[in-house]
Order: structure tokens, then C-alpha cells, then sequence
């Protein structure tokens, strides 16, 4: 399986983002926390991604891939999108 291009991952987060098909693991809420982001933040650099920065492959969770943007606080989001392209998982914001 390869990874999604930059167009198709934007595509599909910019959707779940919009729908608010939006999940956030534990790591993500402390590290939202730490680094002052909320969850509108968040939404928006989500709905606003400008680069796509990496795909890494991990037998066990599958793709995880980092994004940078946001319109009001421009910043890094680690996320994967679960198998059937319906949600998207904040893994950790940077």
C-alpha cells in the first residue's frame, strides 16, 4: 500500500475537517495542552494545510503522515486517517 499523495490527503483532510470527523489521541489533547493549541487551532491548520512533510509506514497503525498550516497560527500535525477515509486522528501537534 502506498502512501496518499499530497493532493488526496489534503482532499480527504480538508473534508473530515469540515464534517468534524475529527478524533484526538490522549498524546495529542497533552500536547495541545502544552503548546497552548485548542481545538479550533487545530481545525484550522486541518482545513488549511500548506505542506505536506512526511509519510512514515508503521506495520501495526499504517500511514502517519506530517502536515504544516493554519491560518491564524501557522504549525506541524502529525494525523493518520483510519481504513475507510471517514476520520481523521490528530496523533500529535508540534
Amino acid at each position: 500500500m502506498n502512501p496518499l499523495s499530497k493532493s488526496e490527503l489534503f482532499a480527504i483532510v480538508k473534508m473530515l475537517a469540515y464534517d468534524n470527523a475529527i478524533i484526538f489521541t490522549k498524546h495529542a489533547r497533552e500536547r495541545m495542552n502544552e503548546r497552548k493549541f485548542n481545538i479550533y487551532e487545530v481545525k484550522d491548520i486541518l482545513m488549511n494545510p500548506r505542506q505536506y512533510v512526511e509519510a512514515r509506514y508503521d506495520e501495526s497503525k499504517g500511514y502517519t503522515y506530517k502536515i504544516k498550516g493554519g491560518k491564524k497560527r501557522f504549525a506541524s500535525i502529525v494525523l493518520s486517517i483510519n481504513n475507510e477515509n471517514t476520520m481523521v486522528i490528530v496523533v500529535t501537534v508540534i
